[in-house]
């Protein structure tokens, strides 16, 4: 298939442009540290917005809080808007989808190596590692006290961490668990978007129908849930299914 001049510097130019953004992204550490190392803490003073001298990690969170987070998270945005606005109305849903997925895994693949932290950890994977270290005795789960005194027991109605358990349980390495648990949530995370797309071509024809649902994922909330192993992404997920069901008269 012959490609035309346009596709060509398109896609040429979507190489260069997330290439920069990569280097952006993992060389800024280095150079952070070139300039700590070298006593360049003036320079390291303005980028961070701090007066006084501070340790080296405190320079690289801030930096990356104030400067080089939003600039890659703008860079990987653009690209993604573009490609949508140049081929989104004709992919496929199925293409839609991946499309969401690749760039959810280029923009944050270290994710995938995050541990569990904060409302989830002391949420689901309570219960979840109750039912792991218990041979999965619901019996006894379902008589233990609940969170609210002490217990182990928050989300007893929910399958959520008989899930968690399950993956826990067959994983060869927390890596793998980690890998694994990340991916279903990045996975139901484009699978959301994609049925956004599906229900706001059902009221905007064109261009907007594939670029509206990027206002979802560019949404703040969203982005932090995506990168989260949390339930809130499963029930999004199921939520919008159920919507897309209605719509096409599916039970």
């Amino acid at each position: 298939m012959k490609i035309q001049r346009n596709d060509f510097l398109f896609w040429s130019a979507g190489v260069v442009w997330i290439v920069s953004v990569l280097m952006i992204k993992y060389v800024s550490p280095e150079w952070i540290h070139y300039l700590y190392h070298h006593d360049h803490l003036d320079w390291l003073g303005w980028l961070s917005a701090v007066t006084v001298e501070q340790p080296l990690d405190f320079y690289l969170g801030k930096i990356e809080d104030r400067i080089m987070g939003p600039l890659v998270s703008l860079g990987f945005g653009v690209v993604l808007m573009m490609f949508c606005w140049r081929y989104g109305q004709k992919l496929s849903s199925r293409s839609f989808f991946w499309t969401i997925l690749i760039y959810l895994l280029i923009s944050r693949f270290e994710i995938l190596f995050n541990p569990p932290y904060g409302d989830t950890y002391t949420g689901p994977f309570s219960d979840a590692i109750w039912l792991l270290r218990h041979h999965f005795n619901y019996p006894e789960y379902f008589r233990q006290p609940s969170f609210t005194v002490g217990g182990p027991k928050v989300y007893p109605t929910s399958i959520f961490p008989t899930i968690l358990a399950i993956l826990l349980k067959i994983a060869p390495t927390p890596q793998v668990f980690l890998v694994v648990t990340h991916g279903l949530v990045l996975m139901m995370g484009a699978a959301v978007i994609n049925m956004m797309r599906h229900l706001t071509g059902l009221v905007f024809s064109g261009r907007a129908g594939a670029l509206i649902p990027l206002l979802l994922l560019a949404h703040p909330l969203f982005q932090s849930m995506v990168e989260l192993i949390n339930m809130e992404m499963a029930c999004l997920f199921f939520a919008l299914a159920a919507v897309v069901a209605l719509t096409q008269r599916k039970t």
